[in-house]
């Protein structure tokens, strides 16, 4: 039998051939740092959360996936051809169903495959498709549409354009926002000889040796002409889940966002339509759990309260989750929503900073966030926080209110992505007030650089402490509603998602290029990942670091900066060698030795707080204290300002014995060069931050400076003479507090 078309899904492609490749083209590239923290390394191959949850899973059983459902483009698609007398097939996922694939190309006539690129933003998913299409079906003609090519005729060159098109050995492309209406004109030409390509808007199509691109037209098709019909897809692709549209496109213009000049104007079903898709739902039976896709599913606010107040009337009894606007949504909203089913809501918080949000021309604040996740909090609504980080106008500041912003606030999961410079969004008007250079994930402007926002991505990783990281590939937020569907608890996602991260941490820490995943460590994520409850316990402790880099970044706030550490030091290329400088100090205690070093940082740093990293190698161990000015008192008297005893103190385990050595500040066995990067290991796995500084003692011979690069201005010869000047008669006094002590 023929078929005009056979229609395929998503392809999630091998994650190991991805990021490799990504590596490939620069480890200190915002897109390859992105990609790493959705994975960690064992045995030769990178392995996602959902990889792990499936090695735990009992053979025969039926593999989680994060996209364990019809994709949605192919219910709109396959339910418009439909209508209009195509004969079509699909295939879902194009990897798990290539069965499927090679029979319907091998065993029926297919005019054309349509690929669809709803998420992808590389061609390698493309590519492979393309690839095994050309091997089965050699005449079977390839067309390629959706959000991937959507708008490169506006902001790709022609010759590049070309180019692309070339690599993607596609014989048509779609350019349109929609393109359900052009894909129809094309299958006209191409299944039953109405025309030629060259008559069809918005396409690409070979021409010779080139490329022939037709008239630009603007596509509207309305919602309400096309409700998917669940009946013309398979029951084991629908499962118990379906993603419904009730709206297009945005009504805002969020200076980072280019979905509303692509999609065009904002247009939405009304209730009644919304309630009849939403019976066909329910009528098809098996379905208890709905996702709304529309970016903005409360606005306006009287319709998003109307349909609430219809589901409920109506008792579908399906749990739902959908994006939220904060500032469109009130408690009785946010009452409604749990008591028609809301499990959980996507909230574009971007960025903790109102400052940054104005930047970003966003109308919510930080304090409708706070609202709206407590409220849900109270409610039983998971939260989820999106974030962008390095938007223009971004700096140090602005992100530390980020991290406060999740600290106190404590939505369920958050993510955090490096700015996407995209030439089609509106902040491309003011190309030159921000001085902004580059595209995509290579980019520069006034206040940041797509390394540093990279950087300080990781940071908000390795420090939030009071939410979940959510992994991006292969985890979303669709995917904690899933997971609960087969048997994890939520408080179960979360620890396993916590020890998943802990991997990932020590990946992106280790100053191994490519470390292995520490046997300890991936017994926990092992065992975090069997469904059940409390038993699987997390094996692994993780350090908690975060006071201690909020203290630190306290002592930062207004240092010259070349006291800052340099935060970029995440799998950036080593930085320059240790210079190694003796200090001729007097015989001390190693106590007062500390008081004086930490002193002379404050001194120099010129602010009142400083952070301090003892450490004992030859233990692993690591200390954090905080320091700030106190009361002089006499060298050798072991007290601080207070009149305790200094060495009684701090740093202090368990057990309540002290655990500064003894001998000294640092031990350092097998030279000084080797010391200091030690110590640098231990201070960037416990702060994730590259030291500049590090003071070396041992039980003979004078204390040794190894820096980088002058902690300020002050020479090493003049930071002697002002730690012999405090060891000579008097120390200078440091109220000190111990950041909870940590090993590794």
């Amino acid at each position: 039998m023929k078929l005009d078309v056979v229609l395929i899904g998503y392809n999630a492609g091998d994650f190991t051939e991805y990021l490799d490749a990504l590596r490939a083209g620069g480890a200190d590239q915002a897109a390859y740092r992105d990609a790493r923290l959705a994975a960690v390394r064992v045995g030769g191959r990178e392995w996602t959360a959902m990889d792990f949850l499936n090695d735990r899973r009992p053979a025969g059983d039926r593999p989680l996936s994060n996209a364990d459902f019809v994709w949605p483009v192919l219910t709109y698609l396959g339910s418009y051809l439909q209508q209009r007398g195509f004969a079509w097939d699909y295939v879902n996922l194009f990897r798990e169903q290539r069965d499927t694939l090679t029979e319907l190309l091998t065993t029926r006539q297919v005019s054309t495959v349509v690929i669809t690129t709803t998420v992808y933003v590389a061609p390698q998913p493309i590519l492979e498709i393309v690839a095994e299409v050309r091997r089965l079906s050699p005449d079977t003609r390839i067309l390629v549409g959706g959000p991937y090519l959507s708008d490169k005729p506006q902001t790709t060159p022609r010759p590049e354009l070309s180019t692309l098109l070339d690599l993607l050995g596609a014989d048509y492309y779609v350019f349109s926002s929609e393109g359900e209406h052009t894909l129809a004109q094309l299958l006209d030409v191409l299944c039953r000889g109405a025309g030629t390509p060259a008559g069809v808007p918005n396409i690409a199509y070979r021409d010779g040796e080139g490329w022939a691109f037709t008239a630009t037209k603007v596509e509207t098709n309305a919602l309400e002409d096309t409700p998917i019909d669940l009946g013309l897809f398979r029951r084991s692709d629908i499962g118990r889940f379906v993603s419904l549209r009730t709206a297009k496109s945005c009504p805002f213009s969020c200076a980072f966002c280019g979905f509303p000049g692509r999609a065009g104007s904002y247009t939405y079903l009304p209730v009644h339509l919304v309630e009849q898709e939403l019976d066909r739902v329910a009528a098809h039976g098996g379905i208890d759990t709905v996702t709304f896709i529309d970016d903005t599913f409360n606005v306006p606010k009287p319709r998003f309260k109307e349909i609430l107040r219809m589901m409920i009337d109506r008792g579908y009894g399906f749990r739902w989750n959908s994006y939220l606007r904060s500032d469109h949504v009130d408690e009785e909203a946010l009452e409604l929503m749990r008591e028609s089913g809301c499990e959980g809501v996507f909230l574009g918080v971007e960025s903790g900073s109102a400052r940054q949000l104005e930047n970003m021309n966003k109308t919510s604040r930080p304090a409708d966030y706070r609202r709206v996740i407590k409220k849900c909090r109270e409610l039983g609504i998971v939260t989820y926080a999106s974030l962008i980080v390095g938007f223009p106008g971004e700096t140090a500041e602005t992100v530390a209110e980020t991290a406060e912003f999740l600290e106190s606030a404590r939505p369920d999961f958050y993510r955090a992505q490096c700015w996407y410079a995209d030439p089609y969004t509106p902040v491309f008007k003011d190309l030159d007030r921000h001085r902004i250079v580059g595209r995509g994930f290579v980019w520069s402007h006034r206040t940041m650089d797509s390394r540093e926002a990279s950087a300080w991505v990781d940071r908000l990783f390795t420090t939030v402490e009071s939410s979940v990281w959510l992994p991006q590939q292969s985890f979303e937020l669709w995917s904690v509603f899933y997971l609960q569907r087969h048997g994890y608890t939520l408080e179960g996602i979360k620890r396993f998602l916590g020890a998943f991260n802990s991997g990932v941490r020590h990946r992106i820490l280790s100053p191994s290029p490519d470390p292995a995943l520490p046997d300890d460590l991936l017994a926990a994520v092992r065992s975090a990942a069997v469904p059940g409850g409390a038993e699987h316990r997390l094996e692994y402790d993780v350090p908690d670091v975060a006071p201690a880099v909020r203290r630190w970044e306290a002592v930062l706030a207004g240092a010259p900066a070349t006291a800052a550490p340099t935060w970029q030091g995440f799998g950036a290329a080593e930085a320059a060698a240790w210079t190694i400088a003796e200090l001729p100090l007097p015989e001390t205690e190693p106590h007062d030795l500390l008081r004086a070093v930490a002193g002379a940082v404050v001194r120099a740093a010129g602010t009142d707080r400083a952070l301090v990293l003892a450490g004992d190698l030859a233990t692993q161990s690591v200390f954090p204290l905080t320091v700030a000015p106190g009361e002089q008192v006499p060298a050798g008297s072991g007290e601080d300002a207070r009149g305790a005893d200094f060495a009684a103190r701090f740093l202090r385990d368990r057990d309540g014995r002290v655990t500064l050595p003894d001998t000294g500040v640092l031990t350092a066995p097998a030279g000084a060069e080797a010391a200091a990067d030690a110590l640098d290991r231990l201070g960037r796995t416990a702060l994730g931050a590259r030291l500049d500084v590090v003071l070396l003692c041992s039980e003979g011979g004078a204390p040794r400076l190894a820096h980088r690069r002058p902690l300020t201005s002050v020479e090493v010869a003049d930071l002697a003479e002002e730690l012999t000047a405090d060891l000579s008669g008097r120390t200078a006094a440091m109220r000190v507090s111990a950041v909870p002590s940590f090993d590794f």
